[in-house]
């Protein structure tokens, strides 16, 4: 390459999540380029891989709600989650309304089921999965993803 430098920054919001990298790259004729980079979906070292069931299909165009749940099972407890703690996702959407414990698949495990927002997840036409994270009562982080499909798209 024809380059001078090629310069970088790097930041992990206090969200825990996402991760952004400012990026300059200056050439032998002194041009220079700019670019920033938007990283939401990475594994957090460490987490508790939990499986979530998202409702089957999402208008992103709705200003409806999103249902998901966090699915117990063996060996995770989904009633040990922060219901707080959740973001759901490109966007990080919180939980809008109470979450409540019950059998969102009927294996007889309590599940955790939450709420959000369409439009504050950042789910687009044409996505087939988005991501959650969040962590325990106890401070263990945890992270699912849920397939999908996105209808109204016209």
């Amino acid at each position: 390459n024809n380059r001078i430098g090629d310069y970088s920054t790097r930041v992990l919001d206090p969200d825990g999540r996402t991760f952004w990298s400012a990026n300059e790259y200056i050439g032998n004729d002194g041009s220079s380029n700019f670019w920033r980079t938007h990283i939401t979906s990475f594994t957090t070292v460490g987490a508790i891989q939990v499986p979530i069931d998202v409702r089957d299909s999402i208008n992103s165009r709705s200003n409806g709600i999103i249902q998901v749940a966090v699915l117990s099972s063996s060996t995770f407890n989904a009633a040990t989650v922060d219901p707080l703690s959740v973001r759901f996702g490109p966007d990080g959407a919180q939980p809008v309304q109470e979450a409540r414990i019950h059998d969102a698949n009927g294996d007889g495990l309590p599940d955790l089921a939450l709420h959000f927002r369409t439009q504050q997840t950042g789910i687009k036409c044409g996505h087939t999965s988005a991501s959650l994270t969040g962590q325990t009562l106890d401070g263990q982080a945890i992270e699912g993803s849920g397939a999908f499909r996105t209808v109204g798209c016209k």
